[in-house]
């Protein structure tokens, strides 16, 4: 959090299958002056002049710019808000309807702390319409 109120900016990285154990690990406590990138073995890039460094092996990359902390009392959280500045994505994970396909990308997803899955795509449903309810039996 040091770093991103310094910056002003902080990226996003989607992990694929290959990086899931690295990146658990990057969560550990280090400290101030030690990078995560370089103990768990992850190569950072720097993109268009973005102040932020990306995963470089990551298949979607988001560089965001912070515009909002916002305390949770509760149980002593910071809910960051930020704004997309920049998106990249290797392009077969784009469909031609602009939809990103988290199967092609080889997304990770995460449950809890420290579980770990390949999500599957189940279903593709047109944008929910009241006058199209389907008549549900």
């Amino acid at each position: 959090m040091e770093n991103i109120r310094a910056n002003g900016y902080y990226t996003i990285n989607h992990i694929n299958r290959e990086l899931i154990q690295r990146a658990h690990y990057t969560s550990a406590k280090f400290e101030k002056e030690v990078s995560e990138f370089d103990l768990c073995k992850i190569e950072k890039v720097f993109l268009d002049d973005f102040p932020a460094p990306f995963v470089k092996e990551s298949t979607i990359k988001v560089g965001m710019e912070l515009k909002e902390e916002i305390p949770i009392q509760s149980n002593d959280t910071i809910l960051v808000v930020g704004e997309i500045k920049s998106i990249y994505l290797e392009k077969e994970s784009l469909e031609e309807n602009g939809q990103i396909d988290l199967n092609k990308a080889d997304i990770a997803c995460i449950s809890g702390l420290n579980r770990y899955h390949i999500p599957k795509q189940v279903a593709s449903y047109p944008y929910a319409r009241l006058e199209e309810l389907p008549d549900f039996k």
